[in-house]
């Protein structure tokens, strides 16, 4: 009769252990349900799998199951995959929170800046930065040459030529960016260039490239301030001097930077522009030589369109 017993009950205990189910919920970390997310069971005795997604309210279920340890495993793009083993018995309800991953983004304007030393060159070079062109004190510092002879290689003549190492004037190279600005007729640099324009001055000295042979002096390569996709405006010396005892203006040098983008990493532009306006009072000369007036301007517009990724047009 025992036997007869076991026999009976033996169908119904199988029939409960290949009926158990799994359901779950999926919230993200401000307690929402997380919709379509797959949702991967797999049973490793077994080596059966299960997969499903998630409904519209971060609900999964999973049935016919048996007894037997699980490994559940949940993910979704833009969130951290979540996993953990489930233990069934009996039918189990599990919860599971997604953290969503987490971009940090920082943008950074990289200016380049000379190496103090230069261990695999062998030619002569000085650099002038740009703090030096704008804040060390000299005379005529709305001239950037003015900076440059400062140099122990460098010699100012009367005329402001520079002459590297002993060179003639006309024997040194002016150029920006790679555009030949030396004077034609007499040498020396062919037009004066705004200094908050500049982000750094190179002399090359000797043992520089043959395509600048003829300019056996040296080579002062001029290098302009880098433009990045963020607005830049400086107005700087935009004060004038005073002569209280002709109560006029004594001189005005303002100097004014705008640099942007025109289209978003696409082009970008540059105007920087000065003004030297000087009113001299001289007391001894005779009326109306007394007074001597001196105006200048220098401006500098800079466009650079980024055609491919390799190719970049500047004018």
């Amino acid at each position: 009769m025992k036997v007869l017993a076991i026999l009976y009950f033996l169908p119904a205990l199988f029939a409960q252990t290949d009926n158990l189910s799994l359901t779950g919920t999926v919230f993200d970390t401000n307690a929402q349900p997380v919709p379509s997310a797959h949702v991967h069971l797999e049973q490793p005795t077994e080596r059966k799998t299960w997969d499903t997604e998630t409904r519209p309210d971060g609900t999964f279920h999973f049935d016919r199951l048996m007894f037997g340890t699980y490994r559940l495993t949940v993910n979704l793009q833009g969130y951290f995959e979540s996993s953990t083993e489930v233990r069934l018995e009996a039918s189990k309800t599990v919860e599971f929170t997604l953290a969503q991953v987490e971009t940090v983004k920082q943008e950074v304007d990289v200016i380049a800046r000379p190496e103090p030393i230069n261990v695999d060159s062998v030619a002569s070079q000085d650099v002038v930065t740009n703090e030096i062109i704008q804040s060390i004190p000299y005379t005529g510092r709305q001239n950037f040459l003015n900076a440059v002879a400062l140099n122990p290689s460098v010699v100012r003549d009367d005329d402001n030529q520079l002459h590297l190492h002993g060179s003639r004037a006309d024997q040194v190279r002016y150029q920006m960016d790679g555009l030949y600005l030396t004077d034609a007729t007499a040498g020396g640099l062919g037009s004066n260039i705004p200094i908050d324009s500049i982000e750094s001055v190179d002399l090359n000295l000797a043992n520089y490239a043959a395509e600048f042979g003829k300019s056996s002096g040296g080579v002062v390569n001029v290098h302009s301030q880098f433009i990045g996709d963020k607005y830049r405006f400086n107005v700087t010396d935009f004060i004038p001097g005073l002569d209280i005892r002709q109560k006029r203006i004594a001189d005005f040098s303002p100097r004014l930077l705008f640099s942007g983008p025109l289209a978003q990493h696409k082009l970008w532009f540059m105007y920087s522009g000065t003004l030297r306006y000087i009113n001299s009072y001289l007391q001894d000369i005779p009326t109306p030589e007394k007074r001597r007036t001196e105006t200048a301007t220098d401006q500098l517009l800079k466009l650079q369109w980024n055609l491919r990724e390799s190719h970049v047009l500047t004018m």
